[in-house]
């Protein structure tokens, strides 16, 4: 198990190559609460120190350092090192299969189909077909965002299952940053356009 200074010098090695002027220290260390991966921030030393905005790095938010095997990950500005695990999880529970959106509506439920025709403003014959025709499984992709889908639609009466599938061809994949109604509208008229 590598410990905590070991996962500090790590990314200590990576983020001061030899003749660089403008050293990085470590800004913060905490154990992941499966205690696999070691979170360390990391900024220029006159940012961590000093308190010089103008030296401040950025585009990255952390690096995850596996707490066994000592490689590391970088972790972007705009994603959270929690989502990151939780995304490497979900993967691992998954075990090589796909998440998915599956509508879970009664084939036969006229009014969940009239519901999703007017939530996405697709004809009516589209709408039966992605509750009862050959579309039933509407979006792939991480767990997380698959998920998002799914409760949004909920939000609007339109019953969605997350599933996992061992294929995902021909399923437009949720996007990363799934904001709202205009990328679930777009995703779901990706997949009738299929």
């Amino acid at each position: 198990m590598i410990d905590q200074k070991q996962a500090e010098e790590i990314v200590l090695r990576r983020l001061n190559p030899p003749g660089g002027d403008d050293p990085f220290v470590i800004s913060s260390v905490e154990l992941s609460p499966r205690g696999d991966y070691w979170i360390i921030g990391a900024n220029s030393e006159a940012y961590v120190v000093h308190g010089d905005e103008s030296r401040r790095s950025v585009g990255v938010n952390a690096y995850l350092v596996h707490a066994e095997s000592g490689e590391i990950e970088t972790v972007g500005s705009g994603e959270m090192p929690e989502d990151t695990l939780q995304d490497k999880y979900d993967e691992q529970a998954a075990g090589g299969m796909h998440y998915t959106l599956v509508s879970a509506e009664e084939a036969s439920n006229m009014r969940a189909i009239t519901r999703l025709r007017g939530v996405i403003q697709c004809s009516l014959s589209d709408a039966r077909e992605l509750i009862s025709g050959n579309k039933t499984v509407w979006a792939t992709g991480r767990k997380r965002e698959v998920t998002r889908a799914s409760e949004l639609l909920a939000e609007q009466g339109i019953v969605t299952e997350v599933k996992l599938s061992e294929s995902r061809e021909g399923l437009p994949e949720a996007p990363e940053t799934l904001a709202g109604w205009d990328d679930i509208r777009e995703l779901l008229h990706r997949r009738i356009a299929d």
